[in-house]
Parts: C-alpha cells; structure tokens; sequence
C-alpha cells in the first residue's frame, strides 16, 4: 500500500496530473491511463500505461 506522502509526490508520466489509487495501479483520471504496480515497483513508463476501460 502506497502512503499518501509517497503518493503526493507521484504525476502521470503523459499528461503530469496527479494519481490515485485503483486497485489495477495507479490512475490518472485526466487521460484515464493506470500505471500499473509489480512486486511493489510502480511503473511509470508511458508505453506500459494502460488504458482504463470503464
């Protein structure tokens, strides 16, 4: 689980809005992209963003 100082610190890699928690990763609700998080490392590559589907 991400803290929220952790998380405060934390931008979208595409359009640099803040990110919240989603149980896939991390969401960017302005382009709606998760940032998807693998044993513990959060990925924030834009080629490894995936689209939210909703």
């Amino acid at each position: 689980m991400l803290t929220k100082k952790i998380l405060h610190l934390l931008s979208c890699t595409v359009c640099d809005e803040k990110l919240i928690e989603h149980s896939k990763g991390l969401l960017c609700e302005s382009c709606n992209k998760i940032y998807p998080i693998e044993d513990e490392i959060i990925i924030l590559l834009p080629e490894k963003a995936i689209d939210n589907v909703k």
